[in-house]
C-alpha cells in the first residue's frame, strides 16, 4: 500500500514539474521578412541571364534594338552596350 501511493505521488510529481516547465515557456512571436521589390525598366527587354561584375553578380538584358544592359541586384544600371 505504502509502495502505491509513493509511485503515485512521484508520477504525480513527474507529470506537474512536466507541465509547468513546458507551461512557463511563452510563444515568440517572429516578424515576417520580406524581400524588397526590385523593378527592372520594361525598355530593357528580357533577362539573358547573369554576369559577374565587381559590384557582385549581375544581370544581363537585351532589348528590341540589341542594346545589351548589365544590372546589379538591386536593379541599379552598371553598364549599357549600345549596337551600333
Amino acid at each position: 500500500m505504502k509502495k502505491r501511493i509513493l509511485v503515485l505521488i512521484i508520477g504525480l510529481c513527474i507529470f506537474l514539474g512536466g507541465y509547468f516547465a513546458g507551461h512557463s515557456m511563452l510563444p515568440v512571436a517572429h516578424a515576417q521578412i520580406t524581400a524588397p521589390t526590385i523593378t527592372i525598366p520594361a525598355s530593357w527587354g528580357h533577362c539573358l541571364g547573369t554576369a559577374p561584375n565587381p559590384m557582385g553578380s549581375g544581370l544581363l538584358f537585351e532589348d528590341d534594338a540589341g542594346n545589351l544592359y548589365l544590372s546589379d541586384i538591386q536593379g541599379n544600371l552598371q553598364a549599357r552596350y549600345v549596337r551600333r
